[in-house]
């Protein structure tokens, strides 16, 4: 049995869909006859939605995404966290003392911020999933038009997920992936977790 510490983004619904359905399967895995026991942290709509589903989630304070005229608005997405430092303080000393408590044996983390940088300073194995791994994980020729959004949005992706020790990456793409990692492209097999 192992001790899983799931962590997700509570931005939107499309995190928390994926991450329930990963969540539920690895709660079915027995290993010599116990199942994995796992905690939940997330904050935002993840919180909403995955609380109605399982038992164990914890609410954090999650990073949100500003829009201005259909676009996201770095600024705005800026200063609408500034105003939520404290909270995010407070749920990363929480996050702490829940790792003190539970001891994972694994941090698995779709693009949560605060989870990665507390399983980098306690040496905690870490899991990424998601498909925001291919920008910061592959060599994709990028037109000179777009570079700038591009370095953008790889400093996004390092600030929120700084290291990691495996990177399980969902797309359709087929890139050359520069990380340690499981890189799942759908295919005509099923791959079942």
């Amino acid at each position: 049995m192992a001790k899983i510490l799931y962590a997700l983004s509570g931005e939107g619904f499309g995190h928390a869909t994926r991450s329930s359905i990963i969540i539920k399967r690895l709660s079915q895995i027995k290993k010599t006859s116990q199942i994995h026991k796992i905690k939940i942290v997330c904050g935002g709509k993840a919180y909403f939605y995955l609380s109605k589903h399982f038992n164990d989630v914890e609410k954090i304070q999650s990073l949100h995404i500003k829009y201005f005229n259909n676009k996201v608005s770095g600024i705005g997405t800026f200063f609408v966290n500034l105003v939520t430092l404290p909270q995010q303080i407070f749920s990363y000393i929480k996050i702490k003392r829940l790792i003190k408590e539970f001891k994972p044996d694994v941090i698995i983390n779709d693009f949560e911020h605060l989870t990665s940088n507390v399983a980098f300073f306690n040496n905690i194995p870490l899991i990424s999933i998601g498909n925001h791994n291919v920008i910061s994980n592959s060599q994709i020729s990028i037109p000179l038009k777009y570079l700038w959004e591009s370095i953008k949005s790889k400093l996004v992706i390092t600030f929120v997920i700084p290291s990691s020790n495996y990177y399980f990456i969902t797309t359709f793409l087929s890139q050359n992936i520069t990380a340690t990692s499981l890189f799942i492209k759908p295919q005509k097999q099923i791959i079942i977790l």
